[in-house]
């Protein structure tokens, strides 16, 4: 069965985990112009004069789900922590409710769902199963990691 439809694990978390961490890159002030963004505030990387810091949004959409997912099983003995009743975790949540918002509203699934009968249901409701034409993750994983820098945050600099 799919790991990510699960109960709560340590072997789910370890699939989230690989699936979610952050991938950095560098881009030169040019690359990033064309973005039409500034390296004005961007972070430098040290051992490379001129390249600047980036990270695969991809990777920090799949955190703020794995953050809403864990948050969502907060009863479950497995991620129960009192620690996370603090309202600073609030902000990090609406965070990533924001962000996920964004990204389903600037890129709309045209994907369409069939309506079936479901049986002792009194309304149809949608089949959620669907072929999808989608990009190859594992594709574009191994183009991330391939551009990847180390994640040590002490070796940045402003």
């Amino acid at each position: 069965s799919n790991i990510y439809e699960q109960s709560p694990s340590s072997a789910v978390d370890d699939a989230w985990n690989a699936l979610s961490t952050a991938r950095y890159t560098l881009l030169t002030k040019d690359e990033i112009n064309k973005m039409h963004k500034s390296v004005e505030a961007a972070v430098e990387w040290p051992d490379g004069p001129g390249e600047y810091l980036m990270e695969f949004h991809a990777y920090h959409l799949l955190h703020c789900l794995d953050v809403l997912r864990r948050n969502s099983y907060h009863n479950f003995p497995h991620y129960y922590d009192a620690e996370l009743l603090n309202p600073i975790h609030w902000t990090h949540w609406t965070h990533c409710l924001e962000i996920i918002r964004q990204e389903l509203v600037c890129m709309p699934s045209m994907q369409l769902s069939r309506m079936v009968w479901q049986e002792g249901k009194r309304a149809p409701s949608p089949e959620f199963r669907t072929n999808r034409m989608c990009m190859q993750w594992d594709d574009f994983d191994a183009m991330a990691r391939a551009r990847e820098v180390p994640r040590e945050v002490s070796a940045f600099s402003a």
